[in-house]
């Protein structure tokens, strides 16, 4: 019996040896890769959001424009509550002026667990513990697997022997070497500074969305409103903006709804807010072609002319003038041939 006990206790010990070194030296998390990329470049503009911000957002155009160097770090799937870690993160050269944040609708009902991964790994210093108490602990640990919690890293003895090369990438490997510019994702192509161009359609269906606007998530409210003190009391400028969909949407959400909920939102905040889809349409008039997919992912075109767009009404001491005033306008001002029927809707939960 004892020495089984010892072959036993070998292979536990052993095994939490290869679990615990795997984990420590895994390699370079791709969010500390793309915070540090904007820090290296010394952002003074920060995009973020979704991925309707990471395709629809080129943050050259913001550069051109007059904004200082821009970076995006849009991406699929980024919980609200990482919002305010982002920024306080890329902000910690104190060189941030100015944040643009994408609302996505779909991404308030969601728990922090779902897109939490080893996020942690990309914060540093006071911001990871601020966060691994007060976000990690309570809200993601109870809701994920071991794996999930180390970001889905393989923990193997195959992983192990590989340690001298993850160390040595884990201090040399830069965002551009994941994400080289010119590779190709699916229908885009990576841009320079986290931008996705896209250039063809994709064949993907999408479904849209009866949303049950009671099953907002209230952690993500408090959390955008802790995003918008932060950026107060750091004297940036916080600019909240709900970028272009496809006449496909507009027609089978409610985006009428979801506008008067962020403009609530923002307005108790005192931060501005821009429906992009109220855009007059002699102005900018997207149309189904011109996005990659149905969900509102825009092809490279009207993303670069989308961006330039938003450059102009930041920069307008009129912004009104860009805009229809209601949703009624908007559908109104549709062209025939883009009043698709509407189809089934499936409530989000």
């Amino acid at each position: 019996m004892r020495t089984f006990n010892k072959i036993l206790l070998f292979f536990l010990f052993n095994g939490c040896l290869i679990l615990l070194f795997s984990f420590l030296f895994r390699g370079a998390d791709s969010w500390k890769l793309d915070i540090d990329k904007s820090k290296e470049n010394n952002t003074s503009t920060l995009l973020l959001g979704e991925s309707q911000c990471e395709t629809g957002l080129n943050p050259k155009i913001f550069t051109e424009n007059g904004f200082g160097n821009t970076y995006n770090l849009g991406r699929s799937g980024l919980p609200i509550e990482h919002m305010y870690y982002v920024i306080s993160e890329a902000n910690t050269t104190g060189k941030i002026k100015t944040v643009i944040w994408e609302l996505d609708i779909a991404y308030w009902f969601k728990p922090v667990s779902e897109g939490a991964g080893a996020f942690y790994t990309a914060l540093t210093t006071d911001r990871k513990l601020k966060y691994l108490a007060s976000v990690w602990a309570p809200r993601v640990i109870p809701q994920q697997t071991p794996m999930q919690l180390v970001g889905g890293y393989s923990l193997s003895p195959g992983n192990f022997l590989r340690i001298p090369k993850l160390l040595k990438d884990r201090h040399g490997k830069t965002i551009d070497d994941v994400r080289p510019e010119g590779s190709k994702q699916g229908s885009f192509v990576y841009k320079t500074n986290g931008f996705r161009w896209g250039f063809q359609h994709s064949p993907q269906k999408w479904t849209p969305y009866a949303y049950n606007f009671a099953n907002l998530k209230k952690q993500n409210i408090e959390a955008f409103k802790e995003t918008a003190q932060y950026c107060k009391d750091n004297g940036i400028r916080l600019i909240c903006l709900r970028t272009v969909l496809p006449p496909y949407l507009l027609l089978n959400e409610s985006q009428k709804v979801q506008c008067d909920l962020f403009n609530a939102l923002t307005d108790e905040m005192g931060v501005e807010f821009y429906d992009i889809n109220l855009v007059r349409r002699d102005i900018l008039a997207p149309m189904n072609k011109d996005f990659v997919d149905k969900g509102g992912h825009p092809l490279g075109q009207l993303a670069d002319k989308q961006s330039a767009l938003i450059c102009d009404i930041l920069k307008s001491d009129d912004p009104s003038q860009f805009f229809y005033k209601s949703y009624e306008e908007v559908l109104a001002n549709l062209p025939p041939e883009e009043k698709t029927a509407p189809v089934r809707e499936k409530t989000h939960d």
